[in-house]
């Protein structure tokens, strides 16, 4: 951890005009009494404001020293900023200087605003939420098209909805609790002079300066199990300790209630094990590491575990996380993927998270009315493709939330009994909070005094808040119990060959439902059936995909729609221009998951195979297809990695094979696999991949540029209030492109 020098007290800044694409940091420059311009990178704050700030610390901006501190959680906007000199105005910076916190900032600029979000300040994620959207957008545009180039890249199309729009929210589970400082004033005046600032300046840290701004966050008092968010950490030792939010505005308040719910259940069933009320935390890893190793449990136990190997040192058959490098069987290969708390954050309860989702599930009775989002590229106008055309077509939808305890060992080594009671408790207040609070009685195990003040604190006073209880009452499906291995081990599938049950276990881990009468939320996707005078004509229903446990979703709900419509516009495109695609062409999807993309544009496409890994995402694709009388999808569980796997693929696909395929890889990008199989198995005509990194599309699109050209990018906003985008990328077959002219 780098050592942070306390240098000024107080800086009086003016910010760049842009954020920095790559991060979402504002940037500034001060001048020092010796005439040394230092540059400043501020979280948390807008582009083209007068900021005054305190707490800065400074460090060297040399490329040696920012390597030798790759930890630190600024690194990447140090570099950035370094590559960024002399841009916009700004000086070289001699040294690079961290803002903790923001005592002022004024929101004159056109392109600042006050966040949505009380605790925006304090909070690790959400870094551009004091950024307009169109502010945003842009850097995000400029992110992409400094990695593939200005001519293909469109602008980023972003949806009206910046809040409550994410499907799932992952809290941490720790052992205490951050207390934010206070919010920064979000003046919307000048500091002075109108629109001019004054000399940029600072002040020496020699003596406390009055009125130099809030004091920085600190820890709570007390050390009662807590769950919430990252505090936003800026070189400070924090020791795992989570913020706390009343709710967070990137869910509905509703997903609000589940998590105050599920903070009071498990605070009441998990108490801090000894050692956290001895104040040793800090010490926590090198007393493990003198600990005798964690007495082996009964092999009943072990088996049931998932230990195929009957070692009796086997980590899968002792209670407690395996060290890295450890023996035979079933142990060295657990050391590949088992979840381990980080040091000094083990606090008994055996959760490592709590997952809150939320959905919707079609309902000719349902309380809530979806249409398919407009999409905009500036703020001024909203997009043709997506903004209303010959069909509009909406549908009522029931929400839904649920509660997932996702634990940090297998749920046979997990306390299974404390986590039922915690389900139990979380549903049973969350019923409580959305009803007369006054009329519900106690559990057992509950006296009336705990009771009745856990169901005030889940209710909340705020405004909404009663009716967000309501509506979580009436949305809460179930409460689960999952586990899910860190990585997958590649060892342990060349062990079990095609034991697809035995695989699938440490794959995609497990889940079990705990309480209520449901393990998974509906996400409701709208089709792209053809285009109309260039605007999109919609299917008259949505489509149904199910999303259980630990599913992977889009962060975006509204932004998926867009996201996937752009490929069926990507398809109508190839079509239309020149000839590259035929009509409804053959489809491969390789990375399906449960097939989302394929089904949400099944309605431009012909015979399609979605190829995916996971079996149980490959059996709620085939729930999806059926449910939706999707008969020209298949969905194949396949390991592309073998073989095998693309000998399956060929035999579903129609005799000439696909003519695009669509690609949803994850963050890392295509594996090297996928890459070969492109290039010299598949041939496609045409490849529409989207991704979530630019930084890996782009070298993809380099891998791939000997046989293939990139015909266009979209960039879509998935995740407001932060640098991250998703792309829609085009790549054309050089001889195709040649023949048919296209873009």
């Amino acid at each position: 951890m780098r050592a942070a020098i306390a240098r000024f007290d107080r800086l009086t800044f003016r910010t760049g005009p842009r954020l920095l694409p790559g991060t979402g940091a504002a940037a500034g420059a001060v001048r020092l009494a010796d005439g040394t311009w230092v540059a400043v990178t501020v979280p948390k704050c807008p582009p083209g404001a007068e900021v005054t700030a305190v707490a800065a610390s400074e460090a060297p901006a040399s490329a040696k020293a920012r390597k030798s501190r790759m930890r630190s959680p600024w690194s990447a906007v140090e570099a950035e900023h370094c590559e960024a000199a002399g841009q916009d105005g700004i000086p070289g910076p001699a040294l690079v200087a961290h803002v903790d916190s923001v005592a002022r900032s004024s929101l004159a600029n056109q392109d600042a605003r006050v966040p949505a979000c009380p605790v925006f300040h304090a909070c690790g994620g959400c870094s551009t939420m004091s950024s307009s959207q169109q502010a945003q957008s842009d850097a995000k545009t400029a992110h992409v098209r400094g990695l593939l180039g200005e001519a293909p890249v469109a602008r980023t199309l972003f949806c009206e909805r910046e809040t409550g729009h994410r499907p799932r929210m992952d809290f941490t589970v720790s052992h205490g609790a951050w207390e934010p400082a206070p919010a920064p004033d979000w003046s919307a005046e000048p500091l002075a002079g109108g629109d001019a600032l004054p000399a940029q300046r600072h002040e020496p840290a020699r003596a406390p300066v009055d009125g130099a701004g809030p004091p920085p966050s600190r820890e709570l008092a007390g050390h009662t199990l807590a769950v919430g968010l990252h505090p936003l950490n800026t070189g400070g030792r924090y020791h795992g300790r989570v913020l706390e939010p009343h709710a967070c505005a990137l869910q509905g308040p509703a997903a609000g209630t589940a998590l105050r719910a599920s903070r009071e259940a498990l605070r009441r069933r998990f108490p801090p094990p000894p050692w956290i009320d001895a104040h040793a935390r800090s010490s926590a890893k090198r007393r493990r590491r003198k600990e005798a190793p964690p007495a082996p449990v009964p092999l009943e136990l072990a088996e049931a575990a998932g230990c195929a190997c009957g070692d009796a040192g086997c980590a899968l058959a002792v209670q407690g996380m395996p060290r890295s490098g450890a023996g035979p069987g079933c142990r060295a290969l657990a050391s590949e993927f088992a979840s381990s708390p980080p040091d000094g954050m083990d606090h008994g309860s055996h959760v490592a998270s709590v997952v809150v989702r939320a959905g919707f599930r079609p309902d000719p009775a349902g309380a809530v009315r979806l249409h398919p989002p407009a999409a905009r590229s500036e703020a001024s106008r909203e997009d043709a493709l997506y903004g209303g055309g010959p069909s509009l077509p909406d549908a009522r939808a029931s929400e839904e939330l649920l509660v997932v305890l996702r634990t940090d060992r297998p749920l046979a080594l997990a306390d299974t009994s404390a986590l039922r009671g915690a389900a139990e408790d979380i549903r049973a207040l969350v019923a409580a909070a959305g009803a007369d609070a006054a009329a519900a009685s106690a559990p057992p195990g509950w006296s009336e005094d705990e009771w009745a003040s856990s169901v005030a604190r889940v209710r909340g006073a705020g405004d909404g808040d009663g009716d967000a209880a309501a509506a979580a009452s009436a949305a809460l499906v179930g409460v689960v119990a999952a586990w899910q291995p860190m990585s997958t081990p590649r060892g342990l599938r060349k062990r079990w060959g095609g034991d697809v049950a035995a695989e699938s276990r440490w794959l995609e881990g497990e889940s079990s439902l705990l309480a209520g009468d449901r393990g998974s939320v509906g996400q409701v996707l709208w089709q792209v059936m053809g285009r109309e005078g260039g605007a999109a004509v919609w299917r008259n229903r949505p489509v149904l995909v199910e999303a259980a446990g630990l599913d992977f979703v889009q962060a975006h709900r509204d932004g998926a729609t867009v996201l996937f419509a752009e490929v069926a516009r990507a398809v109508l495109d190839l079509v239309a221009g020149g000839g590259v695609l035929s009509p409804r062409p053959a489809c491969l999807e390789l990375f399906a998951g449960s097939g989302a993309l394929t089904l949400a544009a099944a309605g431009v496409l012909g015979p399609s195979v979605t190829a995916e890994l996971m079996p149980a995402a490959v059996a709620r694709a085939r729930a999806a297809i059926d449910a939706d009388g999707a008969a020209s999808v298949t969905a194949l569980q396949a390991d592309l990695s073998a073989e095998v796997g693309w000998q399956r693929v060929a035999a579903a696909l129609p005799p000439g094979g696909a003519e695009v395929v669509l690609a949803n890889p994850p963050r890392t990008g295509l594996p090297p696999f996928a890459v070969g199989a492109i290039l010299e198995r598949l041939r496609p005509r045409a490849l529409i991949y989207v991704s979530c990194k630019p930084e890996t599309l782009a070298r993809d699109v380099r891998l791939l540029g000997g046989e293939y050209r990139l015909a266009s990018a979209q960039p879509v906003d998935m995740f407001p209030h932060s640098p991250h985008v998703e792309t829609v990328a085009v790549l054309v077959r050089r001889d195709i492109a040649a023949v048919a002219g296209a873009p």
